[in-house]
């Protein structure tokens, strides 16, 4: 049998874990989600640059999908860069 969560398993099982598992339900975790592979969602979307302002909406459809899939997107905060922030024809 395949282990669905080799990764997750080390946050979530044993009870040296138990702060780890009390940090996931303050964030909405039910028991059962703890039987349940963590996939991490990266999206560097802001209001910042118009490239970046829909990634947060497509990070939240794949999370979605994550969960119709039977596993926990777990979307962690990131930043980005804002390649107009030296450029002369962004200023006044």
């Amino acid at each position: 049998m395949v282990d669905t969560r080799p990764h997750s398993r080390t946050v979530t099982t044993g009870a040296a874990r138990a702060p780890a598992r009390a940090m996931l339900r303050a964030v909405g975790f039910q028991d059962e989600d703890f039987d349940k592979p963590q996939i991490g969602i990266a999206a560097a979307g802001n209001d910042l640059t118009p490239c970046n302002v829909t990634l947060n909406d497509l990070a939240a459809n794949v999370a979605g999908g994550v969960r119709s899939a039977g596993a926990m997107p777990m979307p962690p905060n990131s930043s980005s860069k804002c390649n107009t922030s030296g450029d002369r024809s962004f200023r006044a």
